[in-house]
């Protein structure tokens, strides 16, 4: 069980710096003028998503 809560935190780290990653380059799209700012948005959106599941996983690995 301690095994599948480190896999868990570790696929939940690295899940949230992608999606970090992505929310930067909407960002940058956005003021390029590429994408609307609900890119934007949706972006952050998935990145409040990341942390949450992030903070989940360090909670069941603790």
């Amino acid at each position: 069980e301690a095994l599948r809560a480190r896999e868990l935190l570790d696929v939940e780290q690295a899940n949230t710096e992608l999606v970090r990653s992505l929310a930067d380059v909407a960002r940058k799209r956005f003021e390029a003028g590429s994408v609307p700012q609900m890119e934007v948005n949706l972006a952050q959106v998935q990145v409040g998503r990341a942390q949450r599941g992030l903070r989940l996983a360090r909670a069941a690995y603790e």
